[in-house]
Formats: structure tokens, C-alpha cells, sequence
């Protein structure tokens, strides 16, 4: 049978570890928002460009120097817009 001491440390190091968890959970979720975010504001600048400037949404994404790994999720967003 565990001691009260005993009883505590082990408390206490599951508060440890739940609070682990929750960081790491937050440090997920605040990444994930950022990424969204970031794609949004992408979509937004380059429907935005090809409107003004009537070219295609390839070209805007070229002026407005958008990563080749982003390009294929910033059109499947506009497609469904």
C-alpha cells in the first residue's frame, strides 16, 4: 500500500504529464490555426491580384511568390469557392 508521500509524488507527476499533454495540444492547435490562417490570406491575395490584373490565379501566384507546395491546396480552396 502506498504512503501519503508516496501518494502525492505520484499525483503529482500525473498533473506533470497531463500538463505535457496539454501544451503540446495547444502548440498543435496554435500551429494548425496559423497554417489556415496563412492559406486564407493567400487565397484572398490571389484572387484579389488575378481579379484586378486579369490573369490566371498560376500567374498571380508567381508575383506574389507563393511556394510551389502551397499552390496545389490554394486552388483546391479557390475551386471551391
Amino acid at each position: 500500500m502506498l504512503t501519503t508521500k508516496e501518494m502525492e509524488k505520484e499525483v503529482d507527476r500525473m498533473c506533470d504529464l497531463s500538463q505535457i499533454f496539454i501544451d503540446k495540444g495547444m502548440e498543435n492547435g496554435l500551429l494548425l490555426g496559423e497554417s489556415k490562417g496563412k492559406e486564407e490570406s493567400n487565397v484572398a491575395c490571389v484572387r484579389s491580384l488575378s481579379e484586378r490584373l486579369s490573369i490566371r490565379y498560376e500567374e498571380a501566384m508567381d508575383l506574389l511568390e507563393i511556394e510551389k507546395t502551397l499552390r496545389p491546396s490554394i486552388l483546391k480552396r479557390m475551386d471551391r469557392e
